[in-house]
């Protein structure tokens, strides 16, 4: 039975207090790298092969030492498991002074295994998963992480670990993890299921008011640092404090229209993760409005019409969620991808 003490130091090795700020990925899951002041992450490499098992190796003794006897038997993960996590790009190992310290395996989409649960799950909206995390013991913060890490992709993550993984258990919990039931492999064994849900960054709204087959769109060219410069999109903006999306909505649109709403309803929400931010993004369309459009001091204001809209340079994931909006599709949610301004993934849930 391990002491406190001894727990603490265990649970610390594998969270810490380490920054959430991120920069430095590709376009693509399987070539993407990650730093923050203390890790970097890269995708496996073959010729790595036998310094992840070795990895894997002293997982196993640790748990066995540890008293977590049926986890991991009979040499699993295997080296063919991780050859295949490599060859799917999904494998990773985390770095600190280009030392392989930890890996992983990232699955940036659904798990057969999570299908049934006894239990509920936290939500059922789309989620990646960790499996096969095993560190040296050497460094700490290697859960945390790989969570950070995964967190870049995805708003929902889901890990699950074994009854007698006591040391996991405390370093999920202690990481936010929310404990939502049991789950069974595919030979039958369970394992205790976890979900963690990516905090919300920003909410905001997104507005298009439309006359005559025509949406008033909005070209921001006038703010020297504006992240949507060269852009045509709709009105709207953060929410303030205490503010409700109606509210944010009919604020933004006086502040850069001079129109004045008088009724609206949300249509959908498009959630955008990029580079390690997530947004939640409210959309309307708008007709019922009156007065007098004045000169925006973020863009030019212009009434386009709605069958011209996509010749127009705008960002990818517009293009995306517009048909659903255009097409009075019932209330809509979609999950953007962006990495480095590209539209890397579309889910809708």
């Amino acid at each position: 039975m391990l002491s406190p003490v001894v727990m603490a130091e265990l649970v610390d090795a594998l969270v810490s207090e380490a920054s959430e700020e991120t920069h430095g990925s590709s376009s693509l899951l399987g070539h993407t790298n990650f730093m923050n002041n203390r890790f970097e992450i890269y995708p496996t490499k073959k010729e790595k092969l036998d310094e992840v098992m070795a990895i894997y190796d002293h997982a196993r003794l640790f748990m066995r030492q540890n008293g977590n006897l049926e986890q991991w038997i009979n040499g699993y993960p295997s080296k063919d498991v991780i050859l295949e996590d490599i060859e799917l790009n999904r494998s990773f190992v985390i770095k600190k002074d280009n030392k392989i310290e930890a890996v992983f395996t990232f699955i940036n989409g659904s798990d057969a295994t999570y299908n049934y649960i006894e239990g509920k799950w936290l939500n059922d909206e789309p989620y990646g998963v960790i499996h096969r995390i095993a560190s040296k013991h050497q460094e700490k913060g290697m859960l945390k992480a790989a969570v950070d890490f995964g967190f870049r992709f995805v708003s929902n993550m889901r890990i699950d670990t074994h009854k007698d993984n006591i040391v996991m258990q405390k370093a999920l919990e202690k990481e936010g993890f929310i404990k939502c039931g049991v789950i069974y492999l595919k030979d039958g064994n369970p394992r205790i299921a976890y979900q963690k849900i990516r905090k919300i960054d920003r909410y905001s709204t997104c507005c298009y008011l439309k006359k005559d087959e025509q949406y008033l769109l909005l070209f921001r060219n006038k703010k020297k640092d504006d992240y949507n410069k060269g852009k045509w999109i709709g009105v709207g903006g953060g929410l303030e404090k205490d503010e409700t999306p109606n509210q944010c909505a009919i604020r933004e649109i006086k502040e850069e229209t001079g129109l004045n709403v008088h009724s609206l309803n949300c249509a959908g929400e498009v959630d955008f993760i990029y580079d390690g931010y997530f947004e939640k993004m409210y959309i309307y369309e708008i007709t019922d409005f009156d007065g007098t459009i004045i000169d925006c001091n973020e863009g030019e204001l212009r009434w386009i019409p709605i069958k011209d809209i996509y010749n127009y340079p705008m960002w990818e994931g517009d293009k995306a969620f517009l048909p659903f909006l255009i097409n009075h599709e019932p209330y809509f949610k979609m999950r953007l991808y962006y990495e480095n301004d590209i539209l890397v993934k579309v889910e809708k849930y």
